[in-house]
């Protein structure tokens, strides 16, 4: 399992024992440098890594399952929160910024990748055509 302590700027990883239901010690995957905001919305794709949002630094990361970054992908809004797959596409939300900031704030952007990620079933169901992995074809 992964989660973000958004103020200290780092993502965590803990193992997960199903049977027990329990969470192990947790270890540091990743430290988000000060010039990239804060660690937010997360989701891992279908290769293992994991994508995190960069709350106040306009970016995605993609990091390797080591915890190394694979790469970073500029956005057109400051906080992005929020991340989905669907299929190889990568649907990213972010808040309004009250203070002015960038006109794209508080919208969502939908995105073509080289990888993909399964949809949540809630995700899938509110969108017409989602794409599952019983649908998806190579796009």
């Amino acid at each position: 399992v992964y989660f973000a302590d958004s103020p200290a700027r780092t993502i965590y990883t803990a193992p997960v024992d199903a049977a027990a239901e329990s969470i192990g010690a947790r270890e540091v995957f990743a430290v988000v440098p000060k010039d990239l905001g804060y660690p937010d919305g997360m989701i891992c794709d279908n290769d293992g890594c994991l994508w995190s949002a960069h709350w106040n630094g306009g970016c995605l990361t993609r990091y390797t399952s080591h915890g190394s970054v694979d790469f970073r992908v500029a956005l057109p809004f400051r906080r992005p929160t929020s991340l989905a797959f669907r299929g190889h596409m990568l649907a990213v939300t972010s808040a309004s910024d009250d203070s002015g900031g960038r006109g794209d704030d508080g919208h969502a952007l939908i995105f073509a990748t080289d990888h993909s990620g399964n949809p949540s079933q809630r995700l899938q169901d509110s969108i017409p055509g989602a794409v599952s992995p019983e649908n998806d074809h190579d796009r």
